[in-house]
């Protein structure tokens, strides 16, 4: 098993599930984040099943201004330092953005740059 672990969000489905695959075939420990605990569980259990690696899960939605910061206090406190990050999370919308909500844009602002940008700060 290789030393370096790798933090996936946006891991439960599409190009993130992919990578949390890879990165556990390669014997990569992996933390997954996403918004739905019992999914991670899902997905933990069967990367540790298939590749024999450990997988840790916080569920938490980086829209959310505070999850980064708890992320990073949780990983602490676990004494889980990460060597790889995969900044996977993220939405779009459909439509014409003059007759979209603004609050949709200030979502996919938090998830698609905020929180990555906070997530490799920390």
């Amino acid at each position: 098993m290789k030393e370096e672990i790798a933090l996936i969000t946006g891991c439960t489905s599409g190009i993130g599930l992919y990578l949390a695959h890879q990165f556990a075939k390669h014997g990569h420990p992996v933390v997954l984040v996403a918004p739905d605990a019992g999914e991670l569980d899902r997905l933990a259990a069967e990367l540790e099943s298939s590749y024999g690696v450990t997988a840790h899960t916080i569920a938490r939605n980086l829209e959310e201004p505070t999850a980064v910061d708890e992320i990073y206090d949780e990983l602490s406190q676990s004494g889980i330092e990460i060597h790889i990050l995969a900044n996977n999370a993220g939405h779009g919308f459909w439509g014409k953005s003059w007759e979209l909500p603004v609050e949709q844009d200030i979502s996919m602002i938090r998830l698609n740059i905020e929180a990555p940008v906070r997530m490799t700060k920390r």
